[in-house]
């Protein structure tokens, strides 16, 4: 199941950068070099005017979706900082707050809005009450987990507006 809710709030965030969010995000920058400028335009077009989707699924939801992917996917994974093993699960919600702070005080491109810290603070205790131990064998394969984070820091960075 873990990977299933991985696989789909992936995919949801992918199709929400790519055809909802600024021309300027990395992944329609993306996809409009491979399918051709006028093309992307003319399916980002097509998509939007048949399915619909509000400000909160456009601007709050995915971040929130990124956080609980990441939650899932290094749960039971630290770092060693000196002498201390940090919990790589809470890598996801300090970056998203991290995030939004900076925003706040104009140090990256974006707009602060606490709905979105509220949404992934949630998501990520979603992620961990999902996902409470790797000793109930759920964890996924060093092989696939590596590929899981891969995956969900590229959605991070598919994410990034240019400037």
């Amino acid at each position: 199941m873990k990977k299933f809710v991985i696989l789909l709030a992936l995919a949801f965030s992918l199709f929400v950068y790519l055809f909802y969010r600024s021309s300027a995000t990395v992944a329609p920058l993306l996809l409009a070099q491979i399918m051709g400028q006028e093309s992307f335009l003319a399916v980002r077009a097509a998509v939007r005017a048949h399915v619909w989707l509000d400000e909160f699924a456009v601007y709050s939801l995915p971040e929130g979706l990124w956080v609980l992917c990441l939650t899932l996917a290094s749960r039971g994974l630290t770092i060693s900082v000196g002498k201390c093993l940090v919990p790589l699960d809470l890598l996801p919600p300090a970056y998203a707050v991290g995030l939004e702070l900076a925003q706040g005080l104009g140090l990256v491109r974006g707009r602060f809005d606490p709905v979105d810290i509220a949404v992934s603070l949630w998501l990520w205790t979603a992620g961990v009450l999902l996902h409470p131990s790797l000793s109930r064998n759920l964890a996924l394969k060093p092989d696939r987990r590596l590929l899981a984070l891969a995956g969900c820091w590229s959605i991070v960075y598919l994410a990034h507006v240019q400037s």
